[in-house]
């Protein structure tokens, strides 16, 4: 009887540690995802935008941005999530959520492959399960790798940071390159914010490059500074001709300067 204890108790403790490690991947890794962090962070953002490219037959290895880049694993994993859930903010952080899930069980499976038996081959249980049981425990409650974890985030400083993601179509070839200016207006319609963008696909395509009747996905980031005042703005777009900036319209759709939607901005130029 105590020999078969004696094997059966290692196991009966690998069980417990893995219940622990469950707990605490489920209440740090995958507990409200949708929800915390809230919306979407700005070293993130690009990643939902090549997945949508990605699921209209935009195929790459290597998706290029005007500052670095980003590599096929991330956005394939984020088109399959949302092929399978939609697009929802689910869909884009579960692959991410679930891979830091799945990492902590791996370090645990490893620390006991590794360090449970000795180069002899005598079973040494009891250090593999202490190795693996400590470093998963570790990685399961660090702070840095829940937030990656969480939201794929690996800086985020200064104010407020927004992504807008705009798609576009045009019917004939254009023989010209557009803009856009995105712009905060507060409620007394005062401009405090401004950023402006020459349009291109993800290859740095202009319009005047562009193919008729086929969507292209734009993404552009919003560096909103840390001082601007708290309260319920707007968020509006124009589009002008980079030649002679003069806005586009299109009649009965809309106007020179288009509402996007609204943002409640907060303290510390946090926005909803």
């Amino acid at each position: 009887m105590s020999e078969n204890w004696e094997r059966l108790l290692p196991r009966v403790v690998a069980g417990g540690i893995l219940l622990i490690l469950a707990l605490g991947v489920l209440s740090l890794r995958l507990h409200r995802i949708t929800e915390l962090p809230q919306g979407i962070q700005s070293d993130k953002g690009p990643d939902g935008v090549y997945a949508l490219q990605a699921l209209q037959g935009e195929h790459a290895v290597f998706f290029p941005e005007a500052a670095s880049g980003r590599e096929w694993m991330g956005v394939y994993a984020i088109a399959l999530s949302t092929s399978a859930l939609g697009r929802s903010i689910l869909a884009f952080r579960w692959p991410t959520a679930l891979a830091s899930a799945v990492t902590v069980f791996a370090v645990f499976w490893l620390g006991r492959l590794f360090f449970g038996r000795e180069g002899s081959g005598r079973p040494t249980p009891w250090r593999g399960l202490f190795i693996g049981g400590v470093g998963a425990g570790v990685l399961a409650v660090s702070l840095g790798q829940t937030i990656i974890g969480r939201a794929s985030l690996r800086a985020n400083n200064g104010g407020g940071s927004l992504w807008v993601a705009l798609q576009w179509q045009t019917e004939t070839g254009l023989e010209t390159d557009f803009a856009i200016s995105l712009r905060v207006k507060s409620a007394d319609g005062q401009t405090i914010y401004q950023t402006d963008h020459v349009l291109g696909d993800s290859t740095f395509a202009r319009t005047r490059d562009w193919f008729a009747d086929l969507p292209v996905d734009t993404l552009f980031h919003l560096d909103l500074p840390a001082d601007l005042p708290p309260g319920e703005n707007e968020l509006n777009l124009i589009v002008y001709n980079t030649e002679t900036l003069i806005p586009t319209v299109e009649i009965d759709v809309w106007k020179p300067e288009l509402l996007l939607t609204h943002l409640l901005l907060q303290e510390s130029g946090r926005q909803e």
